[in-house]
């Protein structure tokens, strides 16, 4: 979950919550920021590995669990919103979100937050001037991302054609739109069961989003094999692809 907890803030935290936490925290003053993973106690997981934004802004958490061998890498996302520059904030999501997808060893991805930026011009806001431009780059670079790595806008991909909105501007432009969304992997995607968006009630200005994920059916059988499509953007993985099949073609021809 995204939160605006300070460093201070995570001793009460930890004093209420008996499970296992991972949190990234902005502690200048009146600055927004914040992620907390929440693990209930008593889940069969074990904590492998976790992180955060490198700037330490309260940006990105992530943690891979363990679950009857199976890793999981979750993400919590509270994406930039006031200050920098579009082009900035799709360098955030390429360069640190996207980043850890390519870097770490994991079987499944859940990552949910607030990214501050819609994902579909015509269904996921309302009372924007101009929504095809708003933020255009930085929709750009997750939806490229999306493709690369397989992944699903589960919420979207379950009500195709639905209008709901998980933030409203109270004051001034009264704007609505949808910024907080699961990125899920696909044989995740195949076994979440329940997708929704809550009613925003005052005085919050976002809503809370959930989904419910059959994990016992994802973990019977022995799985399958899955290709890192990240690797096709890699120069030196094309070259050593290229390589292979010329020593191939040279050995049977």
């Amino acid at each position: 979950m995204d939160t605006r907890l300070k460093k201070d803030s995570l001793n009460q935290v930890r004093n209420t919550w008996t499970g296992h936490i991972h949190s990234s925290t902005n502690d200048q003053p009146h600055s927004s920021g914040g992620i907390l993973i929440l693990a209930r106690r008593g889940l069969d997981i074990i904590p492998k590995k976790s992180g955060s934004d490198r700037a330490k802004k309260g940006r990105m958490a992530w943690e891979i669990y363990e679950l009857r061998n199976h890793r999981i890498l979750i993400m919590g996302i509270y994406g930039p919103a006031n200050g920098g520059t579009d082009t900035k904030n799709a360098e955030f999501y390429e360069e640190e979100v996207f980043e850890v997808l390519d870097s770490e060893t994991y079987d499944n991805v859940v990552m949910a937050g607030d990214w501050n930026v819609f994902l579909n011009p015509k269904l996921d806001q309302k009372h924007y001037g101009n929504p095809e431009k708003y933020r255009s780059k930085t929709r750009a670079a997750i939806q490229s991302k999306i493709r690369t790595h397989s992944l699903s806008d589960v919420y979207r991909d379950q009500n195709p054609t639905k209008t709901e909105f998980t933030f409203m501007d109270r004051v001034g432009t009264h704007t609505h739109s949808r910024l907080d969304y699961f990125l899920v992997d696909q044989e995740t995607a195949s076994y979440t069961t329940h997708a929704s968006i809550e009613p925003i009630t005052a005085p919050f200005d976002h809503s809370e989003i959930t989904i419910t994920i059959d994990y016992d059916t994802v973990m019977r059988g022995h799985g399958f094999w899955k290709f890192n499509n990240s690797h096709l953007e890699s120069g030196d993985f094309k070259e050593m692809i290229r390589t292979e099949l010329m020593h191939i073609v040279y050995e049977h021809q």
